[in-house]
Order: C-alpha cells, then sequence, then structure tokens
C-alpha cells in the first residue's frame, strides 16, 4: 500500500470551483483555478508552505466585470506569473499576472489588447525572461447552451498564433505573429529550456496538420513553420516534451475508422523530424489530454491517453527515448468511463492518475509502477466517496516535490463544487493486492519479465494491523490482454506468509494478476499488471528499430518490434 497520506479541501465556497493548475516549485504549492458564481467567473490563487496542511487565503486575481477562463501557471523563484483569457473588453483578450513576493500580491495587465478574440494562453517563464504564446483573431460571441448564455470564440479565417518575451519579468512584452501561414492556426503549446523556445499548434490553411517552430537564440528569431503530421487526415491537440536534444511531439489523428495518437522526435533540436508513426496500431476513438500527458525518465518515455470509444486509459512506453514502444497497456481496465488520464514520474516510480465512473459517481483513480512502467500496482480510488470528482481536459492537476505526490481534482455535490488536493509521500513499493485484513506484496523473479523464460513469482502476505507476515487461504490467477487464463496455482493456506510460483508468459504482452480468496474472485481492482517484454537483448533492439523504421515509417504504420 502507499504510506499514509492525507486529503485536504482547499476551497470552501457555495461557488462552483474547477479547472485547477498545481505546481510545485522549492517545497512549495502553487494553485490556481477558475471560480464561478451567480454572476461571474473568476480567477483565484492561492498557495502553500506546509505541503498542504494549510493554504493561503484565496485572492482573486482577475476581479473584473467579464468572465475569466482556463488559467495557466509559471512559478520562478518568488515571482508567479498566471495567464488567462478575459471576456470584460467585449471580445476576449489575454491577461497576466505577476507577483514577486509569492504570491501574496498581484498586479496585472492586458497583453494582446485589440479588437480580435484572443485566447487559449500558455505561459513559462525563467530567471530571466516570461514566455507566453496565444490565439489571436476571430471574435467573441454570445450563445445559448444548456439553457445558458455563453460567450465563445469563433474562427472566421484569420486566427493566428501569437508569442510573447518579455524581458523585465511581465512588465512589457514584444510580440510576433509566429504561424503567418495564410489560414487559422490555432491551439498552440509551448515547452521552453534554457534559450530554447519550441512551439507546436494546429493548423488550417490546407488541412488540419500539426506544425512546429523554434528558436534557439537570444534574439528570439523563430524558425520556419515545420509541417510535422504531413497526413491527408484530420491532425489536432498536440502536446510536446524537451530533454537535451531531443524534443517529442505526439497528436490526434482522425480516421475513417475513428482517431489514433501519432508520435515523431527530433534528435538536432528540432531541425529535422522522423516521419510520424501511430502509438496504438488499433481501431478506437484514442484523444490526448491538452498536457500531461508525455513523461521522461532517462531512458524511459511514456504516454498516456485515453480511447474514448472503449473508455479505457493506455499508457505507450518506449525504454529508448522514443526509438521503439511496447504494446499500449490497458492501465484503467474498467467497466466505466475512462479519461482525462496525467502521468508523471520520479526516478523509477510512474503515477498516473485518470477520472473513472466505474463505481456510479465519478472517482480519480491512482496507479503506480515502482519499475519504470514493466509492472503497475492496483488501482486507488483517491477521492472514494459518493460525490463527483473529476480531472480535466486542461491541466496539470498532478505535480510532485522532491518526497511528495500531489494531486488537485474537483469534487462535485448538488449545489457547489470545490477543490481537493491529494498529499502523498513518493516511495518506490513493489505491486500490492489487498485481500481481507492483510496485503499481498508481489515480486517477480527479474526486472524485465520476457516471453517463454520461467518467472518467479513471489508473494508476500503482510497483516496490515501487527504489521507481520500472515498465511492466506488463495490462489493465483493469470490473465493475458484478452482476458483469457493463462495460469491458476492450486489453492494456497499453509505458507508462511510466503508463496513462490513458477509461470511461463507465452508472448510478450499485457497480463494481468489476481488472487482468487476461498474460490471467490477479489473486486476488480485487486489486480496487478505486467508487462512482458521481447526476448531479444537490448542492442537488438537498437539495430532493428533503425532497420525496420526506415521501411514501415514511409508507410505509417509503426514498426511492431515488441509484438
Amino acid at each position: 500500500m502507499l504510506p499514509s497520506s492525507f486529503a485536504n479541501e482547499i476551497t470552501q465556497s457555495d461557488s462552483i470551483s474547477f479547472r485547477p493548475q498545481i505546481v510545485n516549485f522549492d517545497e512549495k504549492i502553487f494553485l490556481v483555478w477558475t471560480e464561478k458564481s451567480d454572476t461571474n467567473a473568476e480567477i483565484f490563487f492561492s498557495t502553500s508552505v506546509d505541503g498542504g496542511v494549510t493554504f493561503s487565503k484565496p485572492i482573486n486575481i482577475s476581479n473584473n466585470s467579464g468572465s475569466s477562463a482556463f488559467p495557466r501557471l509559471a512559478v520562478e523563484g518568488n515571482n508567479v506569473y498566471v495567464t488567462w483569457y478575459d471576456y470584460s473588453p467585449g471580445q476576449s483578450d489575454v491577461m497576466v499576472a505577476k507577483s514577486f513576493d509569492s504570491g501574496k500580491t498581484f498586479t496585472s495587465s492586458n497583453i494582446s489588447n485589440n479588437i480580435s478574440a484572443s485566447y487559449n494562453p500558455w505561459i513559462s517563464a525563467d530567471s530571466e525572461y516570461v514566455y507566453l504564446v496565444w490565439n489571436d483573431g476571430g471574435k467573441s460571441q454570445e450563445i445559448e447552451l444548456g439553457g445558458q448564455t455563453k460567450i465563445i470564440d469563433v474562427l472566421v479565417g484569420d486566427s493566428e498564433i501569437m508569442f510573447g518575451i518579455s524581458k523585465d519579468k511581465g512588465e512589457t512584452f514584444d510580440i510576433q505573429n509566429i504561424s503567418n501561414l495564410g489560414g487559422d492556426s490555432i491551439n498552440a503549446r509551448m515547452i521552453t529550456d534554457s534559450n530554447n523556445i519550441y512551439l507546436v499548434w494546429t493548423d488550417l490553411h490546407s488541412n488540419s496538420e500539426i506544425y512546429f517552430s523554434k528558436s534557439n537564440n537570444s534574439l528570439i528569431s523563430f524558425s520556419n513553420p515545420i509541417n510535422i503530421s504531413q497526413s491527408d487526415s484530420r491532425s489536432h491537440n498536440s502536446g510536446i516534451k524537451v530533454y537535451k536534444e531531443n524534443v517529442f511531439v505526439i497528436w490526434t489523428e482522425d480516421s475513417d475508422s475513428g482517431s489514433d495518437i501519432y508520435f515523431s522526435k527530433s534528435i538536432d533540436k528540432g531541425n529535422s523530424f522522423t516521419p510520424p508513426h501511430s502509438l496504438s496500431g488499433k481501431l478506437g476513438t484514442y484523444e490526448t489530454t491538452r498536457d500531461t500527458q508525455m513523461e521522461i525518465s532517462y531512458p524511459h518515455l511514456y504516454i498516456v491517453y485515453a480511447d474514448q470509444q472503449t473508455s479505457e486509459v493506455y499508457l505507450s512506453h518506449s525504454p529508448n527515448m522514443g526509438d521503439t514502444f511496447f504494446e499500449p497497456v490497458n492501465l484503467s481496465l474498467s467497466t466505466g468511463n475512462s479519461l482525462y488520464p496525467q502521468i508523471i514520474t520520479d526516478e523509477n516510480n510512474v503515477f498516473v492518475v485518470w477520472s473513472d465512473d466505474s463505481d456510479g459517481d465519478k472517482d480519480i483513480i491512482l496507479r503506480q509502477s515502482s519499475d519504470f512502467g514493466y509492472t503497475f500496482g492496483s488501482k486507488i480510488n483517491l477521492s472514494n466517496d459518493t460525490a463527483d470528482s473529476e480531472l480535466f481536459v486542461l491541466g496539470p492537476q498532478i505535480a510532485k516535490s522532491d518526497n511528495f505526490l500531489d494531486i488537485v481534482f474537483e469534487n462535485k455535490t448538488s449545489s457547489n463544487s470545490n477543490l481537493v488536493l491529494i498529499h502523498k509521500p513518493i516511495e518506490s513499493i513493489p505491486p500490492t493486492l489487498s485481500i481481507l485484513d492483510s496485503v499481498a506484496q508481489i515480486n517477480l523473479g527479474q526486472k524485465e519479465v520476457h516471453p517463454g523464460n520461467e518467472t518467479n513469482v513471489e508473494i508476500k502476505f503482510m497483516d496490515n494491523n501487527i504489521e507481520q507476515n500472515v498465511s492466506q487461504n488463495y490462489s493465483l490467477v493469470i490473465l493475458d490482454s484478452k482476458n483469457e487464463k493463462i495460469f491458476q496455482s492450486q489453492p494456497l493456506d499453509d505458507h508462511d506468509g510466503i508463496s513462490n510460483h513458477k509461470v511461463i508468459f507465452p508472448q510478450a504482452g499485457q497480463y494481468s494478476l489476481k488472487l482468487n480468496h476461498e474460490g471467490l474472485n477479489l473486486p476488480e481492482d485487486n489486480e496487478i499488471i505486467v508487462v512482458v517484454v521481447p526476448e531479444f537483448g537490448f542492442g537488438v533492439i537498437m539495430i532493428l528499430s533503425m532497420s525496420v523504421s526506415m521501411i514501415i515509417f514511409t508507410k505509417r504504420i509503426r514498426p511492431r518490434i515488441f509484438g
């Protein structure tokens, strides 16, 4: 089980608090969110200096007559920057608030300040500069939606990606048009690394394609946009991650049968990219979130996404920085709707959270791996109540400090919604399953499990109350990805709390380990995941990925190295 933790209801009001973003910096927790009353929607901010036990009194940093939406947050030392878009001027405009005292006081200014609609801002900051990117163009329009009058931004053929840089800590911004391709450019994402700035966005000037541009110099001049997706299908919802010289881009690509998640990488700071290839390679309707869907723990790269057709959450794992990928792993394995996955890593630890309504109401589910994603423990319900608890398409709502993991989510009742923080120590633990009053700790004989080889599965039972090994009557059942049984042990009831099982996994792929107690299946959440990887060595994988990818990538099909 995970070590002791706590939950804290951060907001306690009659309003609706939603769309939070959390940042951990220097052992402090910074939080920004939208709060909606009967008359308006405002952007609020709060911080905690004691690990989430208490939070400062929320500050209304938008505080105007028009609705404010989609806040984003960047923290650098004592400097805190918040951006959002605001309808107070009539059209939406991009606002930036800055604080130089760790969020005790803020001043704000209108950055876009024009007659076009300006929205979807993204922000980043370092010790010298503040970077901002947003959509500009189109118009704001009132519509009737669900019995309410709402303002939305609509495209009219002149939407561009605007980039702003401040060299005086947010006092003034130099602004330039990055896209300028002759059609609508929308939904930019930005990541910064030292003096390097990387941008991706969706461009509609000929088709819906993913474009990329970068700046690697202090003059902030950008490269000509590159079409990364290069597809006849609709490509949208891109995400970006950087590690040293490597730039990773993912996006959703539609087809006649649904949609898929596509991937491309650069090993030269974005000068060139590999041809796109599919991560899932299966029929479905796969969608990314807008943020926190890619993580790196060198040399491992992880990508999470949801299949809206089956309402399941998947993880694609590359052990070699995106050269090859294992088959996608179904982490949710649920009877309900599992959506909005987010991921964060801490060395060998991989944490994935998502929203799930299998129990009737919506809950926040966590699944952890302590061995770089080769095995995952059973699902943990973080909210575990009768209210609806939700994550959002815009993130992140998961963050970490040196020793702690923090997840914030909206907890909805019939009359309002408040934000709840889950604060957990980070600890590497083997996969565990709960059974009666004890916990079964499952250890594998080796780090990587290969098909055809005999694997020792050790199961150790620990009594939660006395913290001692205890004997349990059980049998071990192992199911493959098609839910077909490949192994079942004889019932065991005299094993001094520790038992060993010799298992041969027939092929690479995903397997679920479950315990039967006295012939009855345990609840669905009591299962761990084992990812069986190929029999050949790592060096062979690298050689195959180089030779096969050149042939198969041209057909836009992912090479099945790990199948």
